[in-house]
């Protein structure tokens, strides 16, 4: 070694002492997890000075790299290692980083600055104390080169990472040589070439990073609730605007007259005193009353037409036994329901009426039903009388957000337009509603427990025209009179027996402690004894005569049914105790049925009946069978597919527009997610990106899906009856699904507009609108099926608890990387959350809206999370398919599951 080079060697050993010595200098390593520097072509057209080489492929084990143990200047970043003799490296000199370069540390090579980057040579200045400093400040020091001991000269550094290579926010940068500072009405983030446009109405002062608000968001919400707010009150003032359009506008259009009903006084209650005034009406309306005495609540006028066929049943020792437990609650009923007869179960509590009503209709789902029920003299499955079949169950199940006249509409259209004209239904559902008296309140909503409809009796006279207005053969109803005063449930009986005389049908009603006319209405009376066995069948005076005869007469100022069901009450519990009846305790019965001897007397009154029965005509049927037979039955033909599709699509926004307080609640909630994001977020890096991301697809799908419970889960009651009246259950699916599809576009609006606003990420607002477009449509499926499976109380719960596991497997912590650990059920497990893939989605927009001199920033977190930046549609096509899947799912339990229900 000569000694030039050996004098070389020391210099460099003193020197690095000497640069160690020094507090402010130092030399900076590559730590581990830090994520790789990413070499960049050199597209800015720098030429990288002599001696330095241009790093291609760097890696941290690169053979370029000095060893650390030399302690060299050139580990330092922000220099490199001008090496002007190959042979040599120890040949080299310390140099500043070039122009258009960056210098990592413990490397002698120069990388180029990509697009977005600052990388000018920084200069020396003094500070006013005389303090030697850099401009611009790359967060490098200077070195002091020294000769023989003394300071020669003072080095500035240039920029040592991306990270100080990037243009600084609040500035732009058009070339990787010049800084401007970001104008006032713009704004410039980090690594900004240009600089961007504030939003409309936003305030960018000069400087400035962000836009501080953004008003479009919040001109959006104004418009949006002043038109909420003009639509609430065409619903509120609905009539009076009818009105005014038919007094004002419409005869002025069409030049033709009918008349209506003026309102008699301020409360829109019709008086005696109500004048005619000309009108315009179409009988095609839903809202068409006929004629004038219709709307008064006349009585109605003409015949009820009677049917050609007609339904006469015999059932035989029918038993019912629960499933439950096994136990029997109705054994050996055996009796007759004829035609053009109104017959009613009567009996005591726990007697089976309701039971037997059941097991004759077929809607004993709860219990195995033995022994054999003939219809017009054969043994035939009562499904297969569906279509003209009736069902009034005793609680009041039907859209309480409707009219009465539109609960009466829409049953007859989806139950008879398959066989009659649209005509012909319109005026079935005004002679139903004369029929019942309940003309005057027709166009009155039903009501609720929260919001006040029409009265308890009211509805439940609804209710029974639900089944009328489907013009039935056979009808069964479950305590048509319960709640109902004794004028209403006159009237009802009235009712009822009119259509069995009238339109010859069979009507079967299960009464409970009728008045004296009440129970004289009906044609026939079955009453039963605790333990489901028939104690009589007959008309109200056969049952006078026979309980007569059996030494139990009926005592003046007593109500007879009142009397029977007492008579059968006591003479059970004693005959049950081996007691005889305390009128007939020694006495002795004809042939005609009564008691022959006293042991006569301890038989409960069921057995006794049946004894009568086969002492007087061996078991056989005193009347002859309907004329009919089950071979000239026709089912009837039920609407096609795409009518009851329109129907049910029709009914469901109508309701949403009954429901549009609530509907304006659900997106009051969703912008106030949004606003509270946004502010909470405002400005947010790519590091908290997945996060924010994160907490979005909580706040969406939690909202969205509360919002879809109400879908089906509220109305399971009202499906159930219509699915056993026979609707078509696909097209009601269909057509709720397709009335929220204006909610799930209109959602996503409503969350961005302020959280977009507030935020300002760099991807744009379509990416953002398509990507919580999905999100909505697969929560919406998910909320579906929770609400068909579980019941209102649980499935919030489960909503909840879903939402948040989704969320926790979204991604954004724990990562992906750290899922696939577990090696096939990670994976499994984070594919199945939709949050997942939605922050998967936008995060990848995010990233790649980002400068080119941040990509190691990007390659960083993108690595860490696990996330891919090249599958946003296969991101958006995961969401999707999600919600075909989850609605289908849906479907098939909205159909397989409580198929009892909907027998």
């Amino acid at each position: 070694m000569s000694r030039i080079q050996l004098c070389r060697v020391l210099l460099l050993v003193v020197g690095a002492v000497v640069y160690s010595s020094v507090p402010s200098v130092g030399y900076t390593c590559i730590l581990e997890g830090e994520a790789p520097i990413i070499p960049f072509p050199n597209t800015t057209g720098s030429v990288p000075p002599l001696g330095a080489s241009v790093c291609t492929d760097w890696k941290p084990d690169n053979v370029s790299c000095l060893p650390l143990v030399w302690s060299t200047p050139a580990c330092q970043g922000g220099f490199y290692l001008n090496i002007r003799d190959p042979r040599s490296p120890l040949s080299g000199e310390v140099q500043s980083c070039p122009p258009g370069f960056y210098c990592p540390s413990n490397k002698i090579c120069v990388i180029p600055c990509p697009d977005g980057a600052y990388c000018v040579k920084s200069n020396l200045t003094y500070s006013a104390s005389g303090k030697p400093q850099c401009k611009p400040d790359y967060e490098t020091l200077q070195v002091q080169k020294y000769t023989n001991g003394t300071v020669s000269s003072i080095l500035c550094g240039g920029p040592a990472s991306l990270k100080t290579a990037q243009c600084y926010a609040g500035f732009f940068c058009p070339s990787i040589n010049e800084s401007n500072k970001c104008t006032k009405g713009h704004f410039c983030r980090a690594g900004r070439q240009q600089p961007q446009p504030c939003p409309l109405l936003s305030t960018c002062k000069a400087g400035t990073t962000a836009p501080v608000l953004n008003g479009i968001g919040l001109i959006f919400d104004l418009v949006l609730i002043l038109l909420v707010l003009v639509f609430w009150l065409c619903l509120k003032y609905k009539h009076e605007l009818k009105k005014a359009y038919h007094k004002h506008v419409r005869p002025r259009i069409f030049k033709t007259q009918s008349y209506e009903l003026l309102q008699a006084d301020d409360e829109g209650e019709q008086g005696v005193g109500a004048e005619l005034r000309p009108v315009t009406r179409e009988p095609s309306d839903p809202g068409y009353g006929g004629t004038v005495e219709a709307a008064r609540g006349a009585p109605a006028v003409g015949s009820i037409r009677p049917k050609g066929f007609t339904v006469d049943i015999r059932f035989r020792d029918l038993s019912l036994t629960l499933k439950s437990n096994k136990k029997k609650v109705l054994q050996g009923a055996t009796g007759e329901l004829r035609p053009s007869t109104l017959t009613a179960i009567m009996g005591g509590s726990g007697a089976g009426k309701t039971t037997l009503l059941n097991a004759l209709s077929g809607k004993a789902y709860y219990g195995t039903v033995d022994g054999l029920v003939e219809i017009n003299g054969a043994p035939v499955d009562i499904s297969r009388y569906r279509s003209i079949m009736g069902f009034v169950p005793q609680e009041d199940i039907m859209h309480r957000d409707l009219t009465a006249r539109e609960v009466l509409y829409y049953q007859g259209m989806l139950r008879l337009s398959g066989c009659a004209s649209f005509a012909d239904i319109n005026m079935k559902v005004d002679e139903v509603l004369r029929l019942l008296g309940i003309s005057h309140i027709g166009d009155s909503e039903i009501g609720d427990e929260e919001k006040r409809g029409i009265s308890g009796g009211q509805r439940k006279r609804v209710n029974i025209g639900m089944e009328l207005v489907a013009d039935p053969t056979l009808l069964f109803l479950d305590e048509p009179t319960s709640g109902l005063d004794s004028v209403s449930s006159m009237q009802v009986c009235e009712a009822l027996r009119r259509v069995a005389e009238d339109g010859h049908l069979t009507v079967v009603a299960v009464l409970h402690q009728p008045r004296y006319e009440i129970f004289q209405m009906f044609h026939e009376v079955i009453l039963l004894q605790p333990g489901g066995t028939i104690a009589f069948q007959g008309s109200t005076h056969e049952a006078k005569d026979y309980f007569t005869d059996m030494g139990y007469p009926v005592s003046e100022n007593v109500n007879p049914s009142d009397h029977y069901l007492d008579v059968i009450d006591d003479h059970n519990k004693k005959s049950a105790a081996g007691e005889s009846s305390r009128l007939q305790s020694d006495s002795s019965v004809s042939t005609d049925g009564s008691y022959s001897n006293p042991r006569e007397a301890r038989k409960s009154l069921g057995d006794m009946w049946t004894t009568r029965q086969q002492s007087t005509d061996g078991g056989k049927p005193k009347r002859t069978l309907s004329e009919t037979s089950t071979q000239n039955f026709t089912p009837r033909k039920p609407a096609s597919f795409l009518v009851q599709l329109l129907f049910f699509l029709r009914r469901a926004f109508v309701l949403q527009l009954r429901q549009f307080g609530v509907l304006i609640l659900d997106q009051l909630l969703v912008l106030i997610a949004g606003a509270v994001l946004g502010a909470l977020y405002s400005e947010v890096r790519l590091q908290k990106v997945a996060l924010l991301l994160c907490m979005t697809s909580m706040a969406v799908a939690l909202t969205s899906m509360l919002a879809a419970l109400r879908c089906f889960g509220n109305n399971k009651p009202v499906f159930w009856r219509e699915s056993s009246a026979g609707i078509n259950r696909p097209a009601y699916f269909m057509a709720v699904n397709i009335s929220q599809i204006p909610i799930i576009l209109f959602t996503p609006l409503v969350f961005l507009s302020l959280f977009y606003a507030l935020v300002s990420p760099r991807a744009f607002f379509r990416d953002y609108y398509a990507a919580v477009l999905m999100l909505v449509w697969a929560a919406h499926g998910l909320g579906y099926t929770i609400s068909i499976i579980f019941n209102h109380r649980s499935s919030q719960m489960a909503t909840v608890v879903l939402v948040l596991i989704s969320a926790m497997l979204s991604g954004a912590q724990p990562s992906l990387c750290k899922m696939r650990k577990y090696k096939v059920i990670g994976p499994i497990i984070y594919s199945l959350s939709f949050a997942r893939w939605f922050v998967e989605a936008l995060f990848e927009k995010e990233a790649n809206r980002y400068p080119g001199v941040l990509v190691d920033e990007v390659a960083l977190y993108s690595s860490l999370q696990g996330y891919s930046l090249d599958k946003f549609s296969l991101c958006l096509g995961i969401l999707f398919l999600f919600g075909l899947i989850t609605r289908a799912i849906a479907l098939v339990c909205l159909m397989f599951t409580h198929r009892g229900q909907q027998k």
